[in-house]
């Protein structure tokens, strides 16, 4: 038996439904080589399964070039947990820091990576629509990995303490709650 392609997205959209469902699962990840790495997909899910929060990695659309549209903006509404990681829009899913396509700065330098708008600016950027509402775990949670460019996570993650600090106050700003400085590395 053949299916078609919208036969499969069905198939396995009503599949994550009833597992959802089944185990009361509470959030789903936006996460690469998921249902969830194609937002139109994932909002399927919305459609057919119980309520559930987004625990919003958007880095993994991010190094994609997806950063807008009617399906990210029902997912962002969702979010309410979050993933981090640096991830340099069309290029790697874990990057270093100040590594740019047309210049290469002091690496790991995060001060100088966000006043380029490297990929500290490109993360913060990205998470403010899902921001909107605060998020309910108030938690920003660091995931660099040995991968890509990336030499040594435990210092990649050491050095982004502030920028997760930044993100969760900006968050916490969103519903009432005081922010912090404009550039979380001074």
């Amino acid at each position: 038996m053949t299916l078609s392609l919208s036969s499969c997205v069905s198939l396995c959209v009503s599949l994550c439904a009833y597992v959802l469902h089944t185990y009361w699962l509470e959030q789903v990840e936006t996460h690469i080589d998921r249902l969830s790495e194609d937002p139109e997909a994932c909002c399927k899910i919305f459609d057919r399964a119980p309520f559930f929060e987004v625990n919003a990695d958007i880095s993994h659309y991010n190094y994609r070039g997806i950063t807008k549209g009617p399906h990210l903006a029902r997912i962002n509404e969702r979010v309410n947990h979050c993933h981090q990681r640096m991830a340099r829009q069309h290029g790697d899913l874990s990057s270093d820091l100040n590594v740019h396509f047309s210049t290469v700065g002091k690496i790991g330098d995060a001060e100088a990576d966000w006043a380029a708008k490297g990929v500290t600016w490109q993360a913060m950027e990205s998470m403010k629509p899902g921001f909107q509402g605060g998020m309910s775990s108030r938690v920003v949670v660091g995931e660099s990995g040995p991968a890509f460019s990336v030499k040594d996570a435990l210092e990649l993650d050491a050095k982004l303490v502030p920028l997760y600090r930044h993100m969760a106050e900006y968050a916490d700003a969103q519903i009432g709650n005081s922010t912090g400085t404009a550039n979380p590395f001074r």
